[in-house]
């Protein structure tokens, strides 16, 4: 029974700690972040956005309607069949329309993902579950041109099969490859806090030790 219980345990911890328990810091030491907490921060994050795209997808095209001659110049180029020289009008202002869509919705992507960088040191789902994106060597939040670079080197961390995302599994500071790019790293909001306050406190002088 002892022996079952010893490989149940086993077998739980490789499925739930598949790179190993995180050791606790001490006090006052930054805890860095991976794993579980990043992916359900990054899940909320994904729901947000998706749903201010659908809201601008809705607005564009209650702004620009599709009119039913837009429609059918569409399909017959989708078809590969020759257009009029209105339907081809038609065809480029809809080829237009979808791509200012492309460059808006872009936008807003990145404005939301700056803007909470910048000012709150993360984006709503970080928050959400606690946890802080910061500056690797201040410990403030990021800079413009930091948050810039890792908002557009996220997509080098996940386009070669999320090797970019896994690696924060083995670096010592739990840093992706946009991380170490933008020089930015993850931590509990709680542990910064702390590291902080004794940061602030400053080493305790001879006579304050008594």
């Amino acid at each position: 029974m002892q022996r079952l219980q010893k490989v149940f345990s086993w077998v739980s911890d490789k499925l739930l700690f598949p790179f190993g328990r995180a050791t606790a810091p001490k006090d006052g030491e930054l805890r860095y972040v991976s794993g579980a907490r990043r992916c359900i921060s990054t899940m909320v994050d994904l729901a947000i956005i998706v749903f201010m795209l659908q809201l601008v997808h809705a607005v564009f095209f209650l702004t620009f309607p599709k009119s039913e001659n837009a429609f059918k110049a569409m399909e017959k180029h989708r078809m590969g069949a020759s257009l009029t020289k209105d339907e081809r009008v038609l065809r480029n202002k809809q080829i237009y329309k979808a791509v200012a869509l492309q460059v808006v919705q872009l936008v807003i992507v990145f404005v939301y993902n700056v803007y909470m960088w910048i000012n709150f040191s993360g984006t709503a789902g970080k928050l959400l579950v606690g946890l802080r994106v910061i500056d690797e060597n201040t410990l403030e939040a990021m800079s413009l041109g930091q948050a810039t670079k890792r908002f557009f080197s996220t997509a080098l961390s996940g386009i070669p099969l999320g090797l970019g995302i896994v690696w924060s599994n083995f670096d010592a500071r739990k840093r992706a490859w946009h991380d170490m790019i933008a020089k930015t790293v993850v931590v509990t909001n709680k542990s910064l806090k702390r590291c902080k306050e004794l940061r602030a406190e400053g080493p305790a002088s001879p006579g304050n030790e008594l």
